[in-house]
């Protein structure tokens, strides 16, 4: 299994949008929505949060993560000079569960350690990437009825 990362191009949109989507369809799936208009809440959704990261972070990097040279999820970065903020990651359902998640993390601490930088990320609370990174050597900085911001030090015993 090869792990490799690409800048996002226009063209990979509809692929974005799926990732986007696979990750919020539970969330809205209670709603008992129509198929077409749950696809709309959902495109809209994806774009405010489009609009939304490109504003606040001036340095977003949003790449495609290929396995073996197929693309299986997204990742958005902010490059900092002295942190990386990892804004969002996702991976189709399939690809859950295959050790990719790890793999990707593991390589971004290591790069991180590299250039004495820290990672920081927001996390909900309830769900299980939250005790991943708890796992991952991330700690608590603060936290607000829905998310929790997560800092990883790379001079923590980790």
């Amino acid at each position: 299994m090869e792990i490799t990362f690409r800048p996002a191009l226009p063209e990979d949109d509809a692929f974005l949008f799926r990732v986007y989507s696979s990750t919020r369809e539970a969330e809205f799936s209670v709603l008992n929505l129509p198929p077409e208009f749950l696809e709309h809440l959902i495109r809209q959704q994806f774009e405010a949060q489009r609009t939304a990261y490109a504003a606040q972070f001036s340095n977003l990097a949003q790449l495609v993560i290929l396995c073996d040279n197929l693309p299986v999820g997204r990742m958005l970065l902010d490059y900092g000079p002295t942190d990386i903020h990892l804004a969002d990651i996702a991976l189709l359902p399939e690809q859950r569960g295959k050790g990719i998640g790890n793999w990707i993390m593991a390589d971004l601490l290591q790069q991180a350690r590299a250039n004495h930088q820290t990672v920081s990320l927001f996390a909900d609370t309830d769900s299980r990437p939250f005790f991943w990174y708890q796992k991952l050597g991330f700690t608590i900085i603060k936290t607000d009825s829905v998310y929790t911001e997560m800092i990883w030090r790379p001079n923590a015993q980790n």
